[in-house]
């Protein structure tokens, strides 16, 4: 916990939210569409057909129905207070990132790069309900920060491969240009900072406190 603390401290400074700011914004401007037509033209899942496979591991309904079986499977088959724990702060950090993820990318109306390809829109559209606008915040990114922060808490020896391993998987997201760069840097920080949110206010909550074990 203390780590996810730390992030969170960090990410609040002004210097740093100022300085990803510019950072998102001059990808936007300068490296969103020159990035999504390179990669476009590589056709990457064509050419590596493990992409498939690899961007199906984002899909948050596993996890959401996933932490939600383990969670009942802990309380009452295999009875396991800190793995029902585990269990459930996954459930809720995951389905609240959705959650708030799905409500954003309607309300942004993000054209996503397929959009730049086909109808050369780029750019924020406003609320929509089209697939083809939900392209900020990005929710495989958003689903692989919350599992980030999992791992993390839960074993904070292994943070560092926690890291690779995420920014490995969210940056495939670009690659098979489902999303563009700075649609994927902005998701990361807001994920980031949300889910370290829910997690603290998690804990704190009158089922934690039943259960009694340290996560």
């Amino acid at each position: 916990m203390k780590t996810i603390i730390q992030w969170t401290q960090g990410m609040l400074k002004p210097w740093v939210m100022a300085l990803y700011v510019i950072v998102a914004m001059l990808t936007y401007v300068y490296f969103d569409q020159p990035i999504a037509i390179y990669f476009h033209d590589l056709h990457v899942e064509d050419r590596i057909p493990l992409m498939r496979a690899i961007n199906f591991l984002g899909e948050g309904s596993l996890y959401v129905v996933g932490f939600f079986v383990a969670a009942v499977f802990f309380r009452w088959v295999k009875k396991n207070p800190m793995w029902e724990a585990r269990s459930w702060i996954m459930w809720i950090n995951v389905t609240s990132i959705m959650l708030v993820c799905g409500v954003l990318k309607m309300c942004l109306g993000r054209a996503r790069p397929v959009l730049l390809f086909s109808e050369h829109q780029f750019g924020f559209y406003g609320f929509h309900l089209q697939h083809a606008y939900w392209s900020c915040p990005s929710g495989h990114t958003c689903v692989m920060m919350a599992l980030l922060l999992g791992g993390v808490l839960f074993w904070p020896r292994y943070v560092y491969l926690f890291i690779l391993m995420a920014l490995s998987f969210v940056f495939t997201r670009v690659m098979v240009t489902a999303h563009y760069l700075s649609d994927v840097l902005v998701s990361m920080y807001g994920a980031l900072l949300f889910g370290s949110a829910v997690i603290q206010v998690t804990q704190k909550s009158p089922l934690f406190k039943r259960l009694r074990v340290s996560l």
